[in-house]
């Protein structure tokens, strides 16, 4: 679990977390995210978090009196809890009631508010009269119970870890074992981080280097962000603008950074907000909320996503898009419905069809597009084919069967 490890070993078992709730380089917040429960004598537990700061906290304020009905008993029997339950499984359970009640009570609001409900939870202890045990519990509060068993871990930050921490998780890398405490043979360990070009500091040497499989992640191409993300709820006029600005997916490592102002540029220590896939998706968070805030505080928070320069590009994009024909105005009039000159602005409208689209409205909206040229046509159709969830019906609508018959030299490498 992201910031928190829990591990049973034959001695005990131990609990660690971090207290940062924040990635920012010059503002920290932290925040406690270990609880422990106790009755001296009768049990101990200790309750790790991630996730969302509120949910989480608002799970382990509210598990302290949590109660659930015994399984099998009626009538005036005690509720459960965790201070009288009889075994860490039935603790496990009332966390995950917890989690569920949280939910219930906060899921819609925090959706409607943009914000998912995310929390990760270790909970272990031990409770008079039984051996110590260690539970998973999950965001839909389902839980596990982690013996042997094969597992993933990801250790982050690894090129800026100093000796000692490297030192001390080397036969977890590499023998998969710390400690006394031995991996499922199966299990996954592997380690992420910043290279050494990308400003931001990397400590590794060269014979801990010699030690692993190094794998460069590169960011993807405009082509690929943008079937990304029209499977991913993006707001059309960002992936429209990305469509259109393909260099704003440069990478620095390709050179250049000094004159495309919209990638980041290690040599910049004056640059705070630039272009990348995690900074568009915010980007679309500001854009598909813009109606909630004033302009001005919808420019400063777009400025301070993606750089000024992307900002500026992507709020004329914004403009146009606002003087676009409605979606109801399309589909109930699709052969008289404006249709805009601009390049850019069909590509919005591309985009906003994309998202829209399905097997009742396909064929109204392929009469509108059909009215724009045949490169805007393919990008509707392309789009829509990198969508799994709507390939496997467009393929065989009649309207688009129709459509790529009569444009079967656009789908020369077109596979099924």
């Amino acid at each position: 679990m992201t910031y928190c490890v829990g591990v049973r070993v034959d001695a005990g078992m131990v609990f660690l977390s971090d207290s940062r709730t924040n990635a920012g380089l010059d503002q920290i917040s932290t925040f406690r995210k270990m609880i422990v429960y106790e009755k001296p004598g009768d049990r101990f537990i200790v309750m790790l978090s991630a996730g969302n700061l509120s949910v989480s906290q608002s799970i382990r304020e509210l598990l302290q009196v949590e109660s659930i009905p015994r399984d099998g008993e009626r009538g005036g029997a005690e509720p459960l809890t965790i201070w009288n339950a009889d075994s860490m499984f039935d603790v496990a359970r009332v966390l995950g009631a917890t989690v569920r009640r949280v939910k219930q009570e906060n899921g819609d609001s925090l959706q409607q508010a943009g914000i998912d409900f995310n929390a990760s939870l270790i909970i272990g202890g031990q409770i008079k009269g039984e051996a110590m045990r260690m539970f998973l519990v999950y965001p839909a509060g389902n839980f596990k119970l982690h013996l042997n068993e094969p597992c993933v871990i990801m250790i982050d930050e690894w090129t800026k870890t100093d000796d000692y921490v490297r030192n001390t998780l080397h036969p977890l890398l590499h023998e998969r074992r710390l400690g006394e405490f031995q991996l499922h043979p199966d299990s996954i360990v592997f380690t992420t981080g910043n290279m050494d070009g990308d400003g931001v500091g990397d400590s590794s040497k060269a014979h801990t280097r010699n030690r692993q499989t190094w794998l460069t992640y590169m960011k993807p191409t405009a082509k690929e962000w943008c079937a990304w993300a029209t499977n991913n709820g993006i707001a059309p006029e960002v992936i429209a603008w990305v469509h259109e600005y393909e260099h704003c997916m440069a990478s620095y490592m390709d050179g250049g950074q000094e004159k495309n102002p919209y990638i980041f540029n290690p040599k910049d220590a004056s640059q705070i907000a630039f272009v990348s896939p995690r900074s568009l998706a915010k980007a679309s968070h500001w854009v598909l909320r813009r109606d909630r805030i004033t302009e001005n505080s919808f420019i400063a928070c777009l400025d301070g996503t993606i750089g000024f320069s992307a900002s500026r590009d992507m709020q004329a994009y914004i403009e146009l898009a606002d003087q676009l024909p409605t979606r109801d105005a399309i589909e109930n009039s699709p052969e008289s419905a404006i249709v805009p000159n601009s390049p850019a602005a069909q590509c919005i409208l591309v985009f906003k069809a994309v998202a829209v689209v399905t097997k009742d409205n396909f064929a109204t909206w392929m009469r509108y597009i059909k009215r724009m040229p045949k490169e805007v046509q393919a990008v509707f159709i392309n789009s829509i084919l990198e969508m799994p969830s709507k390939k496997a019906w467009v393929m065989t609508h009649p309207t688009f069967v129709t459509w790529a018959r009569e444009n079967q030299y656009m789908f020369a490498g077109l596979k099924g």
